[in-house]
């Protein structure tokens, strides 16, 4: 069986190390040196075309793809923190306001994968499920409106609560003989 797919790799298509390159990071990282290998796409970097030829047979075709989350209200009333009756709702809070926050965030982005794009046939929507059957229609906020929401249920939890996060710096060093190598130029261009 073959598979039809494609990776778009946001540095560049092409990505060739030289050998001395290539054997420097693979010290780095661990990874045995492979006989005539100084292809990046060995160390998953680089991007794939899509392919559509006699080898690639199985391509995926759907009619229609549904996107869902849930953000269980009685789950988060479940959960207890030792803060006290305000302080618990206060960083229930906070936990709705993350959730709804990346909610927001994922509406935004309508790539499954790539050269796969979601084609809308409605405006999203935001149903709150109440007692009864009951359902309330409602639309989503935006991520500046999520943001908002989280930073005044942060701030809340922060002076009810005393929760505190400064968050988690993460140093980034991307390897200089990746950008060095790159090549965005089409065959025979």
């Amino acid at each position: 069986m073959h598979r039809s797919g494609a990776r778009i790799d946001p540095v560049a298509a092409s990505i060739t190390f030289s050998k001395a390159d290539d054997a420097r990071i693979r010290e780095r990282v661990g990874q045995a040196a492979k006989k005539g290998s100084d292809k990046a796409s060995s160390f998953v970097i680089g991007a794939i075309p899509p392919g559509v030829g006699p080898d690639a047979l199985d391509g995926i075709s759907v009619r229609e793809i549904i996107r869902s989350r849930v953000l269980s209200l009685s789950t988060l009333r479940a959960l207890c923190f030792g803060k006290g009756i305000e302080g618990d709702k206060a960083i229930r809070a906070l936990l709705a306001a993350i959730a709804i926050n990346a909610m927001s965030r994922a509406d935004a982005d309508l790539n499954l994968r790539a050269n796969a794009h979601l084609v809308e046939n409605e405006a999203p929507n935001l149903v709150l499920y109440k007692r009864f059957g009951e359902r309330v229609v409602l639309v989503p906020p935006t991520i500046e409106e999520s943001d908002k929401l989280l930073s005044e249920a942060y701030e809340k939890a922060s002076s009810v609560a005393g929760v505190d996060w400064h968050g988690q710096t993460l140093n980034v060093i991307g390897e200089p003989a990746v950008l060095s190598n790159a090549d965005d130029t089409a065959d025979g261009e």
